[in-house]
Formats: structure tokens, C-alpha cells, sequence
């Protein structure tokens, strides 16, 4: 008997499970991409109390709806992302250095697909132009 009732318990976890894995729906599989890395093209960054834009390329796909984020510590808020639309893997991100410590810190780009990862050099002195926009 009991070797009739140790069956039937396995058989119940085997139909258990499958009845779950085939009730799951399709979803697409997210890949992160690993080594995504973000290059940033200007040298530096000032401490200045107007915004600065800065341009961005990173080197994978990472999706549509992107945010960057600076580390807390640097004093640096991101105020808005926009993407390229002449590339595909560039962005434009205003940020607020007026609280901003000198130093260099790390940024990431997120999207639904990944994270894009390189450094940000903030300078205490002002030598960008007066629009804001560094190249």
C-alpha cells in the first residue's frame, strides 16, 4: 500500500508542475547585456549653477525607455535623457551640476534590456561654454 500511495504522490508533483509550466505564458527572455559599455564625449564636467548637457554612445542595444543615474555621492542630478535621433546608440543627458562634487563617478544607463556602465569627470571650474552643450 504504501509503495501505491508513494506514486501517487510523485505523480501529483510531476502533474502539479507541468500543469504550472504550461499555464505560464510566452514571455520573451531578457538578455542583459554584459559588457555594455558607455562612453561619455567630453572630458569633464563643471560645477556651474545652469544645466549641462553631455553626449553619451553606448555599445549594446539596451532598449527604448532609458534612465541614467550618476552616484548619489557625486552631487549630480540627472534632469532628463533624450536620445539621437541621428544614432541609434547616442543620448543627450542634462544634468544639474550645481551641487556637484569634483571627482570622478560612475553612471549608468538603464534599460528594460540591460545597463550600460562608464565614469563622469566633474571639474570645480567653469570651462564650458556658455550654452551649456559639451563636446
Amino acid at each position: 500500500m504504501r509503495g501505491v500511495s508513494k506514486a501517487a504522490g510523485v505523480g501529483l508533483v510531476l502533474g502539479v508542475a507541468f500543469a504550472a509550466f504550461a499555464a505560464t505564458p510566452d514571455r520573451p527572455v531578457v538578455v542583459p547585456a554584459l559588457d555594455c559599455e558607455l562612453t561619455v564625449q567630453a572630458e569633464s564636467v563643471p560645477v556651474r549653477p545652469d544645466s549641462v548637457v553631455l553626449r553619451m554612445i553606448y555599445s549594446e542595444p539596451i532598449g527604448d525607455e532609458l534612465v541614467a543615474q550618476l552616484e548619489e555621492e557625486s552631487g549630480v542630478k540627472v534632469v532628463k535623457v533624450e536620445r539621437e535621433s541621428t544614432e541609434p546608440l547616442a543620448v543627450k543627458v542634462t544634468l544639474d551640476t550645481s551641487q556637484a562634487k569634483a571627482g570622478e563617478w560612475n553612471i549608468s544607463l538603464k534599460g528594460e534590456g540591460g545597463e550600460c556602465k562608464g565614469t563622469v569627470k566633474v571639474d570645480a571650474a567653469e570651462e564650458a561654454p556658455s550654452d551649456g552643450t559639451l563636446h
